[in-house]
């Protein structure tokens, strides 16, 4: 198993408190046939340092020092020099566990599939992950119904946790979109998915995923005008991935409609933890008729939840009821400005 070159890329930026966590877990790993590429994106605090001194003491570690690009940027970066035959993703302020890279590479050595799945657990935080089988999917033998509700039960939006092909990365040019601040990770996967005939979901914990950190890119309260745009561009790419995996028309709209609900709410909680109150109120009506063009009449084709929230804030939406959605998400955000 050894004998497979695994190529694990970690972009830097401003983790100086955690990033000796992530690169000792990595170092530590039962696979040890790897290259880890750390990406120093122009950090203004000592992380880059930390990247030279341990790089000093393992060959297997690469360091690039760029100007501040972002993490598609870095990710791209990494993208670029890696020699692996495989590729994985790790966050800077995140870990994982010491059996990652074998938990991940096996499943490619025993089926023929093209990407493979670990579980994330979410530390520092009081709810638990949600437990999961280990399967593989065949994209063109399983049920469609079957295949949307896993690839909707499985954390498969971002590249962490999951190892990818290279050849499949070169063959098709893919790269995350530089230049934007949400959803780039998802799109790149998505993209990637498209061209997967087979997925294994390992069904093991294996990714530490740090709540803690409050400058993640993920729990910044930030809110920018293009974000519906980015998030529209998500969903434009799913919708190409479920046309690639031949989902039937009525399948198809209420996977769009559900996913649709999935990022005009994350739109609207930026938007309530980053801005005052009539700014927030001004910004959700501005934005939800770029949502609904996606949404049908019915609330059960676009709300597969049982959580009597989620219709709740669907009626909202559909309602363009601004004042209501701020006061739900005000108090599920616990606080605006």
């Amino acid at each position: 198993m050894n004998s497979s070159l695994i190529s694990i890329i970690v972009p830097v930026y401003n983790v100086e408190k955690y990033l000796p966590r992530c690169i000792e877990s990595i170092l530590g790993q039962t696979y040890t046939n790897f290259e880890l590429i750390l990406v120093d994106d122009g950090t203004p605090d000592r992380s880059g340092i930390i990247c030279d001194r341990y790089a000093e003491r393992d060959l297997r570690i690469k360091v690039i020092h760029k100007e501040n690009g972002g993490v598609s940027s870095a990710r791209n970066a990494g993208i670029d020099i890696a020699q692996g035959e495989w590729i994985t993703f790790v966050d800077s302020d995140d870990w994982v566990s010491d059996d990652y890279l074998q938990t991940l590479l096996q499943p490619f050595e025993e089926h023929d599939c093209d990407l493979t799945v670990g579980v994330l657990e979410w530390r520092y935080l009081t709810t638990s992950s949600n437990p999961c089988e280990s399967c593989l999917i065949n994209v063109n033998e399983t049920q469609q119904t079957e295949l949307l509700n896993k690839i909707s039960r499985y954390e498969l939006q971002g590249p962490c946790l999951k190892l990818f092909s290279m050849e499949i990365i070169k063959n098709n040019d893919l790269r995350f979109i530089e230049g934007i601040k949400k959803a780039e990770d998802a799109i790149f996967v998505a993209q990637y998915l498209r061209c997967c005939k087979a997925i294994f979901f390992t069904g093991k914990t294996i990714y530490y995923y740090n709540f803690l950190n409050t400058r993640s890119v993920s729990r910044a309260k930030i809110y920018n005008d293009d974000t519906v745009s980015w998030f529209t561009k998500y969903i434009e790419s799913y919708e190409e991935l479920l046309i690639a995996w031949n989902i039937s028309a009525n399948l198809r709209e209420k996977a769009l409609a559900d996913k649709a609900y999935e990022m005009c709410v994350l739109n609207i909680k930026d938007i309530c933890g980053a801005l005052d109150e009539t700014t927030a109120k001004f910004k959700i009506t501005s934005i939800l008729p770029r949502y609904k063009k996606w949404f049908t009449n019915n609330e059960e084709l676009v709300c597969a939840s049982d959580f009597k929230a989620d219709r709740m804030i669907f009626s909202y939406i559909i309602k363009e009821d601004t004042v209501s959605l701020y006061e739900c998400f005000k108090i599920t955000i616990g606080h605006v400005n």
